[in-house]
C-alpha cells in the first residue's frame, strides 16, 4: 500500500503547526503543536490503529512507542475537520 499525503487530503494542517520528532524513533516520539488537537492515532502499514490518544493540549506531548514492533508507522492527527499525517520509523530496542 502506498500512502500519498497530498492525495489523501492529509496535509490540511500545515507542517509548521505540528512537528513529530525524532525520526527514526526508538522510545519516545515527541509531538509539538501550536494548538490543541482533538485526536491522535498511530497506524501500522496494515491499517490497524496501534495507539490512540484523544485531546492533546498545545505544546509538546510525549508518545511512548517502546511497545511497538520495529517498522514504519503513520501518525495521524485530526483537529476540527483538518488532518495531518507524518510517517515515522520505529527502531528495534
Amino acid at each position: 500500500t502506498i500512502i500519498d499525503d497530498e492525495a489523501e487530503g492529509l496535509a490540511d494542517l500545515s507542517e509548521g503547526d505540528i512537528k513529530a520528532f525524532p525520526n527514526p524513533v526508538r522510545n519516545s516520539l515527541y509531538i509539538k503543536t501550536e494548538q490543541p488537537l482533538q485526536q491522535l492515532k498511530v497506524v501500522d502499514l496494515v491499517g490497524r490503529v496501534v495507539l490512540e490518544q484523544a485531546v492533546l493540549e498545545a505544546g509538546t506531548t510525549t508518545l511512548d512507542v517502546t511497545q511497538l514492533p520495529a517498522g514504519m508507522y503513520l501518525l495521524s492527527v485530526n483537529n476540527n475537520g483538518q488532518s495531518y499525517s507524518h510517517r515515522f520509523i520505529k527502531l528495534p530496542q
